[in-house]
């Protein structure tokens, strides 16, 4: 005749539910670095495709151009320093050879006149803002500073590109901006251009960089009653070149 013996069956105790709650925060802890790391660098590989494509389609509009060149100056003076710089009455020059507008603010135009556009404007403004500074490091690290970056640059005219059927859309990485970031560019889109402003046939280089870096500076709020930021922190932007 068997006998049978029952096994008292138990739960987990306390203690041993918390060794293994600790230990699935420990792998959780490991893992989330490593999806958010490759899914910031598939994002950083698509703006690099991108990229390429948008240095295509720009030579392409600068090849379709005819006629004579066009060349539009704006002086300018940003609130923010850049790199470190007090930006004053520098001039931004842009051209209709290529798919370009102002860095910051755009010139007013004349009666029956398109106005220019400006594609920064909130990164480099020019009125009482959260933006007190704005530094782009190139890929070597170095700043980019004040007058030499708004005459040296223009901002893509993505858009432009777009219209006219040189780009099938507007890349994810130009069009993305973050509500986290308080609707700050997590990348510009920039033209470097190689040759002296005032040269003919001055060629355009498309330049990329991405926001690394918010730093809010406690000290520092607009003052600015009539700004939509007014008391609000102000902060400094550090942008990295990726391409």
């Amino acid at each position: 005749m068997n006998t049978i013996t029952k096994v008292q069956e138990r739960g987990f105790t306390l203690i041993e539910l918390l060794a293994v709650m600790a230990i699935l925060a420990v792998l959780a802890g490991m893992v989330a670095p490593t999806i958010s790391g490759t899914k910031e660098a598939s994002i950083d590989a698509k703006v690099l495709q991108d990229a390429t494509q948008v240095r295509n389609a720009s030579t392409n509009y600068f090849k379709d151009r005819t006629g004579s060149e066009v060349r539009t100056p704006h002086t300018v003076t940003v609130t923010p320093l850049v790199g470190g710089v007090s930006v004053s009455n520098v001039q931004q020059l842009v051209s209709d050879r290529w798919p370009e507008v102002f860095i910051t603010s755009a010139a007013s135009a004349p009666t029956n006149v398109v106005t220019i556009g400006t594609r920064y404007a909130h990164i480099f403004p020019t009125t009482n803002t959260i933006v007190s500074e704005v530094a782009l490091l190139d890929h070597d690290g170095a700043v980019l500073a004040g007058d030499s970056l708004i005459r040296g640059f223009t901002a893509v005219d993505l858009e432009k590109l777009r219209d006219g059927n040189y780009l099938a859309g507007i890349p994810e990485g130009a069009r993305a901006q973050s509500a986290a970031n308080g609707g700050l560019d997590n990348f510009l889109w920039l033209f470097k251009k190689a040759s002296s402003v005032g040269s003919e046939g001055d060629d355009r280089r498309v330049a990329v960089f991405k926001l690394v870096k918010i730093e809010k500076l406690e000290s520092l709020t607009v003052t600015d009653t009539a700004s939509p930021d007014f008391g609000k922190q102000k902060v400094r932007l550090t942008y990295k070149q990726v391409l």
